[in-house]
């Protein structure tokens, strides 16, 4: 337990460091600020581009509007934004030779895996909390009350589903030998559950990103047990990958 403490401190270290931090903060905060006002504006800039004859009807935005532009926002651009930056977590190590010193000391592998998932998952859990804290406040301010629970499991659910594809990116960096191929493995993923969820729907209810798909009736009636199937799934594979990358890690040869 001590040992598994100092790596992911060391971890934590690097994470400031390499400015990943700055990064992930950066993004999620983007997508907090930037997701209420743009549902708020976006009425306002298509009524400026209407033109004579041409009459363009646009629903008042509600905090409906926000939270979808926040859902979009965190299941394209910042997870897309946060695999580039989970990629090299563990392959760029091993490409700078920097395990050799590492496991040159009486260091467990699986240790150094799990450090790895604790830390930058934890970190993602925290920075992603703080984000839609920011979020939910600002949308009171913008749109007045709302279903504030209902937004929290929603939260909940898309928190699980980042999670579990960020999992992946790592579980693959630490089966490749760079950042690119960890990269492109974990993006293959995410499109293979979507292409999944499209050929199978009647599956879909077991599938991760169901929860994209369905939310609002969350936002709408609260909890729904039709969204129990996808978030135990999501967590199982979590584990999964965690243990996939252990076992993976423990048999490769680090020179």
């Amino acid at each position: 337990m001590r040992q598994l403490f100092t790596l992911a401190k060391k971890d934590l270290l690097e994470i400031t460091r390499t400015r990943r931090l700055h990064i992930i903060g950066f993004i999620f905060l983007f997508a907090a600020i930037s997701s209420p006002i743009l549902a708020k504006l976006i009425p306002e800039i298509f009524k400026n581009l209407a033109t004579p004859g041409l009459t363009i009807t646009i629903p008042t935005p509600t905090y409906k509007d926000a939270i979808d532009q926040y859902i979009k926002n965190l299941s394209q651009i910042v997870l897309f934004v946060m695999i580039f930056v989970l990629a090299g977590a563990i392959s760029d190590e091993k490409s700078k030779r920097y395990l050799e010193i590492l496991i040159s000391k009486p260091v467990s592998r699986g240790n150094y895996i799990f450090a790895k998932f604790v830390t930058y998952l934890g970190v993602t859990k925290i920075v992603f909390i703080l984000a839609s804290l920011i979020f939910a406040v600002y949308t009171y301010s913008l749109f007045g009350s709302y279903p504030i629970v209902n937004f929290i499991i929603v939260a909940v659910l898309v928190l699980i589903y980042i999670l579990l594809i960020l999992s992946a990116t790592l579980s693959i960096s630490a089966m490749v030998s760079n950042s690119f191929l960890a990269a492109g493995g974990a993006i293959f993923f995410f499109f293979l559950i979507n292409i999944f969820s499209a050929l199978f729907e009647k599956f879909n209810i077991y599938n991760p990103v169901y929860i994209l798909g369905n939310y609002q009736s969350i936002l709408k009636n609260g909890w729904n047990n039709d969204f129990l199937p996808s978030s135990i799934v999501s967590i199982i594979l979590i584990f999964v990958f965690i243990f996939i990358a252990i076992i993976s890690f423990q048999r490769q040869e680090i020179d």
